[in-house]
């Protein structure tokens, strides 16, 4: 299983470290960081699809995807939210 360096507190392409030796920089660190599992996006047209969650407290609020043409997702990646409702 390849695995993969993620900060517990960062903006989304900061302080990446994945197992092809990718790598991103950033001003994140001091609240520690995880190991996670790495499994590789599906290259679907040119673009790595990705989707996140909104979480409040206890409660799913939001998901959204993110759309890029790199494995890791910048500012300038397409963006789709979707608001979840009760």
């Amino acid at each position: 299983m390849k695995i993969y360096y993620r900060l517990i507190l960062s903006r989304k392409e900061a302080n990446i470290r994945l197992p092809n030796n990718l790598e991103t920089e950033g001003d994140y660190g001091e609240k520690g960081y995880v190991w996670q599992a790495f499994c590789l996006l599906p290259n679907a047209q040119g673009n790595y699809p990705v989707i996140s969650g909104w979480v409040i407290g206890d409660e799913a609020v939001g998901i959204g995807i993110h759309k890029s043409v790199r494995l890791i997702s910048t500012n300038m990646s397409h963006f789709v939210p979707h608001v979840m409702a009760k």
